[in-house]
């Protein structure tokens, strides 16, 4: 009986929640609803309504909670994509819904996070850190260094690249950033994307990319940050825009100033894998510095970086390959960042949110609560 009751909703908050969720025609949301794309229409069209089982299906795939389909018309200032924009000169329309979710996903922990820093009487850190496109670039990059307090010693005692993933992370979140990981997107559509809003703004990383590649996003988005300038990162983000550009160089030389270079000469293979292990960055950013600095020649870049990135991209495709098994609890930290898990446990603690609401806002089971506090709080 239950399956065949209809739900009492505006037609046209099936299409804006479609629409809203990236999908800019019906064949793909009606599969995976599980309809034909001609239901799915007259839906939208108000010639048929959709079952009270199917509505559910329909909030799961578009991402919203069921309750947002009985609003008396579609909520406004929810969606904030047009302060986003893709390097490679594709529309915003053209996010996959995927991308389109965690960018929604993201503001919406962020308005969270303020939140539970008024329930817990607490104020977020102001981020004083500021720059601008016509800013020198090592300058820039040493400020960055001093606000985030990573000096040559701390960044040589990081012994892998996943310590030195988490040693940049650690780093930014400590000044009041957050730091969220998205899983389900490829690295050919977004390496990662920032929300420069004050205060508590925030940095979204790829885990699909390589642990060097987020290190060198994690510190471009927070270039963008500085120049108080939304963005997302993709792979051809180096050539097409002086803001990228301006970035690009930042993260470059925060992760190796030029001192640093200046006084080794002979720069082969070895030496730059080697740097690039001592410092903990990958072998194209080393280059490129180089490149910078007039230690190599632009033909030997162009050769050089060829291999180094075809090597990357073997190196990822293993990597893929391999069923690492990964505890839900380090899961969710990494997906949720450390200061945003802090923030909840803290208002957990205090009674300000539930069990279920720790549960929803981490995505993660409760019976996995135990773990992440041993692993946030030691």
């Amino acid at each position: 009986m239950t399956a065949s009751v209809k739900a009492i909703i505006k037609p046209e908050l099936l299409e804006w929640a479609r629409k809203s969720a990236g999908y800019k025609t019906l064949a793909e949301p009606a599969t995976k609803i599980g309809v034909k794309e001609e239901k799915l229409a007259s839906w939208e069209a108000g010639r048929d309504r959709p079952t009270v089982v199917q509505l559910r299906k329909i909030a799961e795939v578009y991402k919203r909670p069921i309750a947002v389909f009985y609003l008396p018309a579609p909520p406004k200032g929810v969606d904030v994509l047009h302060d986003f924009r893709t390097i490679s000169g594709s529309a915003v329309g053209a996010y996959s819904p995927v991308l389109t979710y965690e960018i929604r996903r993201a503001y919406h922990r962020r308005e969270k996070a303020i939140e539970m820093y008024e329930d817990l009487g607490e104020k977020p850190m102001s981020v004083e850190l500021k720059a601008a496109l016509n800013d020198n670039v090592d300058s820039t990059a040493e400020k960055i260094r001093e606000f985030l307090s990573v000096t040559r010693e701390l960044q040589e005692s990081w012994k892998n690249p996943y310590d030195s993933l988490n040693g940049w992370k650690n780093a930014v979140e400590s000044r009041g950033i957050l730091v969220f990981q998205a899983s389900k997107i490829e690295v050919n559509e977004m390496r990662g994307f920032s929300i420069a809003t004050q205060p508590l703004p925030a940095i979204v990383l790829n885990s699909k990319d390589a642990p060097y590649g987020r290190i060198f996003t994690l510190l471009h988005e927070l270039t963008h940050i500085a120049l108080r300038s939304d963005g997302v990162c993709t792979l051809d983000s180096a050539a097409r825009d002086k803001t990228e550009i301006f970035c690009n160089a930042v993260a470059g030389s925060t992760l190796l100033p030029s001192a640093w270079l200046m006084s080794t000469s002979g720069w082969d293979d070895e030496t730059i894998r080697s740097v690039s292990k001592k410092f903990g960055m990958s072998s194209q950013v080393v280059l490129r510095r180089l490149l910078s600095l007039g230690k190599i020649s632009q033909t030997q870049y162009e050769t050089k970086k060829s291999i180094y990135e075809r090597e990357a991209e073997l190196h990822l495709a293993k990597q893929s390959e391999k069923q690492i098994i990964v505890e839900q609890s380090t899961k969710a930290i990494a997906a949720a960042g450390k200061l945003f898990t802090r923030l909840v446990l803290d208002c957990y603690h205090q009674n300000k949110v539930t069990t279920s609401d720790v549960s929803d806002l981490l995505s993660v089971r409760v019976q996995h609560l135990g773990d992440i506090e041993h692993k946030v709080y030691g």
